[in-house]
């Protein structure tokens, strides 16, 4: 007898996104997946969103385009409104591949102890230079390493079992940028883990109204409050490991970011990133990258 496949849950938040808007909609539409419940939760948008949400109303399980709280807010809304085991949320300018909602059923199906699945995403852009690229999940390998960001997994890429929100609480409402961050946290400290899928199954699109690219300043503060509420939770040694990686891999960033600014002829701020950087995290001199930016300042070159 042919197993029914589970049903699954998405969950669209939308706002003033109406260029993207139909593209997220057909993408999940056009999956052809059997056991689909589509909700659109849209703030109140003043754009013509909610006309274009209305043209595939009679597809959609559920839609509502009022003001909200925000993205947090919005998506909890459907996530009340969801009655799929399996769940997820899809941005109104992301979009899902072909067969991502079967691969993901076929996951969940052929591992019934995993509650949580990451799956890859291609990486694409809308109105900036950017060539598009493909990506695999890399997820933490533990607590401390989620919350110093010693992963690489694309938010259109999660799923998980609605259980999971059941006991462990919705999205964090008081964040604005990082609150699923916060939630892959509660559920690492809560001893659940994430089985990374080695297909791509989303696009997550870069464009320049994107929280990412617009309000990137934005996430900085946010992740380290959450990393903030979260550590004494966390054994010695965890921490003591996570904290290194993350403060190597910063480091490299912010010289690479200075050697950048030397190409661009911008000695000053150049040497302003790297004394920073260095009066930080001092143990960066140490490293190649370090002591080879170092090198450029000092001669003034940007190559090598």
């Amino acid at each position: 007898m042919t197993m029914e496949p589970p049903r699954i849950s998405i969950i669209t938040p939308s706002f003033n996104q109406a260029d993207y808007l139909e593209e997220t909609i057909l993408s999940v539409l056009n999956q052809r997946y059997p056991n689909l419940e589509y909700i659109i939760i849209d703030g109140g948008s003043s754009d013509g969103s909610a006309k274009i949400i209305e043209k595939y109303a009679p597809r959609l399980a559920h839609w509502v385009s009022e003001r909200d709280q925000g993205q947090a807010h919005a998506i909890n809304k459907g996530l009340r409104k969801a009655t799929g085991g399996i769940v997820a949320y899809l941005n109104s300018d992301d979009v899902y591949l072909p067969g991502a909602l079967s691969a993901v059923a076929a996951a969940f199906q052929k591992h019934p102890g995993r509650n949580w699945v990451a799956g890859g995403w291609i990486l694409f852009g809308t109105g900036i230079e950017m060539e598009p690229s493909s990506w695999l999940p890399r997820l933490p390998r533990d607590a401390a390493s989620c919350l110093y960001l010693d992963y690489c997994a694309a938010q259109p890429g999660h799923f998980w079992r609605r259980l999971m929100f059941e006991k462990h609480g919705l999205f964090d409402e008081t964040c604005r940028y990082c609150f699923d961050h916060d939630f892959y946290a509660r559920l690492m400290l809560a001893g659940e883990r994430c089985m990374p899928l080695d297909v791509q199954v989303a696009g997550y699109r870069f464009h320049g109204q994107s929280k990412t690219m617009a309000e990137l300043d934005g996430f900085k503060p946010e992740f380290a409050a959450i990393r903030a509420r979260y550590l004494d939770k966390l054994p010695a040694d965890e921490v003591r490991r996570a904290r290194h990686v993350f403060e190597l891999k910063t480091s490299f960033a912010e010289c690479h970011a200075a050697v950048e600014l030397l190409k661009r002829g911008d000695r000053d701020a150049a040497w302003r990133k790297f004394s920073a950087t260095a009066l930080r995290w001092p143990t960066s001199l140490s490293r190649r990258f370090g002591w080879g930016c170092l090198r450029r300042l000092l001669m003034g070159e940007a190559n090598e």
